[in-house]
């Protein structure tokens, strides 16, 4: 097995042994109101462990940029995890309106669809599921975030939150988003970053290449963002279900990060 290798074989098994652990906690979601965020958060941590997978299916087919990219989802999600669970008070009223974001999507598409389609069957079959459902068409409610706050992730790494601790200060949280959400976000927009080691070589005949080389050793910053970001996710999770001791998940992160190789420094000419 390859360093590379032990290092994927090292993550599942974070994975597995994470998942493993939600499970033991033995905890049971509600599906009646006000119990709402229950299927919010269970479902945003589900994401995470689904991202979490796919990325590491990427890295282990030779697409580390891709995966790098795809972090950044693993970010947001935790990110939504962190900002529905800060304030006791207000975690109903946040959940509900992460869940509320779902008619503004269908607004946004009842828009689209009326201002398309002209068969008088569908656009009747339209007018009566929207009628059915209160929506009307409108396009701009889903340009904006599900929480109403312009630059989210930003703002939700300003915030404290009361699993921080002295460990998990305002400076650690802003090295954070830039290396895990600013960095990782040249490769979801496709910037100069993300086809940097994906340009031909000058004087030979140009083909598509279809893998990516992870030279700034994006594979490994990958793997570091699942673990930390997951664990993210888990500990907001607990803490909405008013889990008292989640120590075992704290184990596990740390003896995981420990084994994880380090970020070599490159200095290019």
């Amino acid at each position: 097995m390859t360093p590379e290798q032990d290092q994927i074989e090292l993550v599942r098994s974070y994975l597995d042994r994470m998942r493993a652990m939600v499970r033991a906690f033995g905890i049971y979601t509600r599906n009646t109101a006000p119990y709402l965020g229950d299927h919010v958060v269970f479902g945003l941590l589900s994401k995470a462990f689904s991202l979490s997978d796919a990325a590491m299916v990427l890295i282990a087919n030779e697409h580390p940029d891709e995966a790098f990219g795809l972090a950044r989802s693993l970010v947001e999600c935790a990110a939504n995890l962190r900002y529905i669970t800060q304030d006791r008070n207000e975690f109903s009223a946040r959940a509900l309106a992460f869940a509320e974001f779902f008619f503004k999507e269908r607004q946004f598409w009842l828009f689209h669809a009326k201002d398309f389609i002209s068969d008088p069957a569908i656009l009747a079959e339209l007018d009566k599921y929207a009628d059915e459902n209160g929506i009307i068409p409108n396009s701009k409610p889903a340009s904006a975030h599900w929480s109403g706050i312009k630059g989210f992730v930003w703002a939700v790494c300003n915030m404290s939150h009361p699993l921080d601790g002295a460990a998990y200060e305002l400076r650690h949280r802003k090295i954070e988003f830039a290396t895990e959400y600013h960095q990782t976000s040249a490769f979801v927009h496709c910037s100069f970053p993300a086809i940097d080691t994906l340009v031909p070589e000058e004087g030979v005949v140009y083909e598509p290449r279809f893998k990516s080389e992870g030279k700034e050793q994006e594979g490994q910053k990958t793997l570091y963002t699942i673990v930390q970001f997951v664990h993210y996710a888990v500990h907001y999770t607990l803490y909405a279900m008013r889990v008292e001791d989640a120590s075992p998940v704290e184990d596990l992160f740390r003896d995981t990060l420990s084994q994880l190789h380090p970020i070599q420094r490159l200095h290019r000419p």
